[in-house]
């Protein structure tokens, strides 16, 4: 049994680790399943998308939260 604190997890793998593998393991699934969608703005520059109806809600629900605590921590 490994101890917690807000770096570690049990087994000495930080929480950041596991984030990051599972966000990683979700944008594999978004890749395989061909919902990475490419567009270029008004002004030119490129930018990445989900298309959330190859996904569906449940996981486009899960990946925004994934996202926004990625960003919160300053992982993303």
């Amino acid at each position: 049994m490994g101890t917690r604190s807000a770096a570690v997890t049990t087994a000495g793998v930080s929480t950041r680790e596991t984030f990051c593998r599972q966000f990683e393991d979700m944008n594999t699934q978004i890749r395989d399943k061909g919902a990475l969608r490419i567009d270029v703005d008004s002004a030119g520059e490129e930018f990445a998308w989900v298309d959330a109806d190859v996904m569906g809600p449940e996981f486009m629900g899960i990946y925004e939260r994934m996202a926004q605590t990625g960003y919160a921590h300053g992982w993303l």
